[in-house]
């Protein structure tokens, strides 16, 4: 019966949690840098898929730490290598961008080519890896350019 009633209570923990994450944003997070952009799955299209040249685009969720640890790196890639970058809230369960491409886990990078993907990294593991994954984003946009 106690076992029940634990079982309940974290159920309704995970619920409510998850409802509340749904509807946050990343505005704690700072100011986006230069060369990269925050975008919606209104304006992914116009943005990534139209565009000429190289985009790496990260899928992210608000509620997601690990997404949070994540943007520091990639903003400052951003800055630093001259490269394009957009980051893609797809917080909302019923984002067609989930579908579209496929994403199972956050955050996940995928680098557009001529508005083609042409390779990805499906999540980012923990704390002090976020360096390595950019290096390995970046050295695949060389291979590819």
């Amino acid at each position: 019966m106690v076992i029940i009633k634990l079982s309940a209570i974290f159920l309704i923990a995970c619920v409510r949690l998850k409802t509340s994450r749904i509807g946050s944003n990343f505005d704690s997070l700072g100011e986006a840098s230069e060369m990269q952009t925050e975008l919606t799955a209104t304006d992914f299209k116009g943005q990534t898929l139209d565009r000429s040249g190289m985009v790496a685009a990260v899928f992210l969720a608000s509620w997601c730490p690990y997404c949070r640890r994540f943007r520091p790196a990639y903003e400052a890639a951003s800055k630093i290598s001259g490269t394009t970058w957009a980051s893609v809230d797809i917080s909302d369960d019923d984002n067609v961008l989930w579908d579209a491409f496929a994403i199972d886990i956050v955050p996940t990078v995928v680098v557009f080519k001529d508005g083609k993907p042409v390779w990805r990294r499906d999540g980012v593991p923990g704390r002090g890896l976020s360096e390595d994954v950019i290096k390995e984003v970046l050295d695949q946009m060389k291979l590819l350019g």
